[in-house]
């Protein structure tokens, strides 16, 4: 019976992670991306955003990104890049200073991605020593069943020569 490898295991726990976690993320990032939208809309005036659609090639920093602190937070690290679907034609160097809610709010959207995305991480850690714990397809489908679609046990098969076992057994009679 064929034995799974580490690396096996890693992508099983990888594809199980995506299932478990992906759709939290990307639900954050969507309540993210509304946030920013209003950003760029209270912050960025119109006439610029229209002449960066208007003359793209003149906006070489353009991203979908606007960067917010508050008057409070003076240093870096309390900076915040909140994703947009709207092009910020300034794009991240320009950081502006927003109110106290708003700033609690996406640093708390920041927050949370962060914890789901270690969380994701350590799920991930977790079912790769589990599956290298259990290693065959018959303890794997006795504990961890949801992780057999995405493991290759080819049930014995191989491609690799099998030695004549009893040629090699009847030149140690000899």
């Amino acid at each position: 019976m064929r034995r799974i490898n580490k690396d096996d295991c890693r992508n099983a726990a990888n594809e199980l992670s995506k299932i478990a976690f992906d759709k939290k993320i990307e639900e954050i990032g969507e309540e993210f991306k509304v946030i920013g939208d209003k950003l760029v809309n209270a912050y960025i005036p119109k006439p610029l955003i229209a002449l960066s659609k208007e003359y793209p090639d003149l906006f070489i920093d353009k991203k979908c990104i606007i960067t917010v602190r508050t008057e409070q937070e003076r240093y870096w690290t309390d900076t915040i890049y909140v994703p947009s679907n709207i092009i910020n034609p300034l794009g991240e160097r320009k950081v502006f200073f927003i109110d106290n809610k708003t700033y609690k709010e996406s640093k708390s959207l920041v927050d949370k991605k962060r914890n789901l995305s270690n969380r994701k991480q350590k799920y991930k850690e977790d079912v790769t020593a589990a599956l290298w714990a259990l290693r065959t397809k018959q303890k794997i489908e006795e504990s961890f069943p949801e992780a057999l679609p995405y493991l290759d046990f080819d049930d014995g098969k191989t491609d690799l020569p099998v030695p004549k076992y009893e040629e090699l057994r009847n030149l140690l009679k000899k």
